[in-house]
């Protein structure tokens, strides 16, 4: 079952499931699509997400985290990309955002390199190339 939102926003935007909707459940595999459109042509992204528990561990680093930036750094280190990015939003209204999401997105970007064990398709290569090529021009056109 799918369903299309149409965000009226340039940027990065955040999206929450409306509150008479099930929450993720853990442990489940979800694909989200995502298509950009631009005057030279629309940009189309799919990718699966698999939700998962919280570790304990990060749990009590973070609550003891009180630097909004040091929760972005520990939820990247643990490679919760996407609690990373909505921590790094909260720093919308700060100047320091674009160098935050450009970083973040980066370090993203590195981490989706593969290495030279992977025994990857010539077309799975030429996704995970175009993939980061697309995290690496939005960290560059962050403000």
């Amino acid at each position: 079952m799918g369903k299309t939102i149409e965000l009226q926003s340039s940027g990065i935007s955040k999206y929450s499931l409306p509150q008479n909707q099930p929450e993720l459940a853990i442990g489940q595999t979800y694909l989200w699509l995502v298509s950009i459109k631009y005057p030279q042509g629309d940009l189309i992204e799919a990718a699966e997400f698999r939700v998962i528990q919280t570790p304990s561990t990060l749990s009590s680093r973070l609550s003891t985290t009180k630097d909004g930036l040091g929760k972005v750094e520990l939820y990247a280190e643990t490679g919760l990309w996407y609690n990373a990015l909505e921590e790094a939003l909260k720093f919308a209204e700060d100047k320091k955002q674009g160098k935050v999401f450009s970083n973040l997105l980066q370090d993203l970007a590195k981490s989706e390199e593969p290495d030279a064990t992977q025994k990857l398709t010539d077309v799975e290569r030429q996704e995970t190339k175009k993939r980061i090529g697309n995290l690496r021009q939005i960290a560059i056109n962050q403000p």
